[in-house]
């Protein structure tokens, strides 16, 4: 996006869409995601979509300890849908299951849903550091936000990073809104 931008010349414009067919009379598809990550998207999508599910599995090598990540974000919608600043460290691998939604049978390995511990995971990994921030407004204007990481006790070094900035409900692809539409620009981490 270079009509709307923090500092500099571009910025990146993440927004929710409906992807599918809109026969008039009736619609057949869902509201895709828009969102930002260092790690691979995944999708399961079949005409029945409280059946679909998405998320996202690795990320990149990483060996450093941040305090916090910073950057500004600016919402121009109206939705109410919450956006997401997620980022986490971790080392060792995860392996969880992703797939249909309740019905998970694929395995992935380090997919963020299994490091966060909001499914089950096998394998060596720990997670070092997280932090999880949901905002729904910035009344259209820009605006700094910094989210500190909080660190798990013991678990160790990291190894691999990921994050992940979401217009929409990042952890619920079924509560995701049409048009919602977040910016960010110069998100950096933050070491004190």
């Amino acid at each position: 996006e270079t009509s709307s931008v923090a500092s500099g010349s571009a910025a990146v414009k993440m927004q929710n869409i409906y992807v599918g067919v809109n026969l008039g009379f009736t619609k057949i598809g869902s509201v895709a995601p828009g969102f930002l990550t260092f790690g691979t998207p995944w999708v399961y999508a079949v005409s029945s979509v409280s059946k679909c599910d998405g998320g996202v599995y690795g990320g990149m090598s990483f060996s450093y300890k941040p305090d916090a990540i910073t950057g500004m974000y600016k919402r121009t919608d109206s939705t109410g849908e919450n956006s997401y600043i997620i980022a986490y460290l971790w080392n060792g691998s995860f392996t969880s299951k992703v797939g249909e939604k309740g019905n998970p049978t694929n395995d992935r390995t380090d997919e963020v849903r299994g490091i966060f511990g909001k499914v089950s995971a096998t394998g060596d990994g720990k997670l070092v550091a997280k932090c999880e921030y949901s905002f729904s407004s910035t009344n259209s204007d820009w605006q700094r936000i910094t989210v500190p990481l909080e660190y798990v006790e013991g678990a160790g070094e990291p190894t691999k990073m990921n994050i992940v900035i979401s217009g929409g409900n990042f952890w619920d692809r079924s509560s995701l809104k049409e048009n919602t539409t977040l910016y960010t620009d110069d998100v950096d981490f933050v070491y004190y």
